[in-house]
């Protein structure tokens, strides 16, 4: 076979990605942040908007392990533990409200200096994920709500802040400028109140998949479905 036909043969085969995954930790205000990454194999010149993926209450990053391989062929994705879950400090069981989860990411994304960041949240994640967005609507740039609860529990007063009062999600998905995609798994709990899109930007799928089939058998069709809106 002639090098001609070599590289002929070799320019028709598509380049195949390996995704890196890795451990590490960030530091914030309430102490370390570990975090499960995912990145391609590129060198990070070609790579899309980095993704960061928010687990629901009394999960860890490990959540989202069945993505990360998928969704890391083409962008850094990270998958933190929230404060007091997992390996992250302060010590599981700790108190926390949704304020504190909120600033620990804002924390972590100033560490990392990310630029443009999309995410996908689940649950608690989704209302972390909605909070960023409507405070950095410069750096978050789309967004993914999984079962987003109809209301958040108002977080315990401290000394540094007041109590937060509660907000629907209807009221926090409208002060949302950034596309958004609300995403309904097939058992979504009956705190979720189905929401039908606000603003144009918005979208919303109902899925037959359940949570548990989503983030296991059925991580290849989601990642489909974040890849398509992410990249769209």
């Amino acid at each position: 076979m002639t090098q001609a036909r070599r590289r002929s043969q070799s320019a028709s085969q598509p380049a195949v990605v390996q995704v890196h995954t890795r451990r590490a930790y960030s530091d914030g205000r309430n102490g370390q942040l570990h975090l499960t990454t995912a990145y391609p194999s590129g060198g990070g010149f070609d790579e899309r908007t980095p993704l960061v993926c928010l687990h629901p209450e009394s999960a860890t990053g490990t959540w989202f392990e069945s993505l990360l391989p998928e969704l890391g062929r083409e962008r850094s994705v990270y998958a933190p533990d929230l404060p007091a879950h997992g390996y992250s400090d302060p010590a599981p069981g700790t108190a926390l409200g949704l304020a504190d989860h909120v600033a620990a990411i804002g924390d972590f994304l100033d560490s990392m200096r990310l630029r443009a960041v999309d995410m996908v949240g689940h649950q608690l994640g989704a209302l972390i994920a909605a909070e960023l967005a409507v405070q950095r609507p410069q750096q978050v740039r789309r967004v993914v709500l999984v079962s987003m609860p109809d209301i958040a529990p108002a977080s315990a007063p401290s000394a540094t802040r007041p109590v937060t009062v509660a907000k629907p999600a209807s009221a926090r998905l409208a002060a949302i400028t950034q596309q958004t995609l609300l995403l309904y798994p097939a058992d979504a709990p009956a705190s979720v109140k189905r929401l039908e899109p606000v603003q144009g930007q918005h979208a919303a799928s109902s899925l037959s998949q359940r949570t548990d089939e989503l983030y296991d058998t059925a991580a290849p069709e989601l990642a489909r479905l974040l890849r398509t809106f992410l990249d769209r």
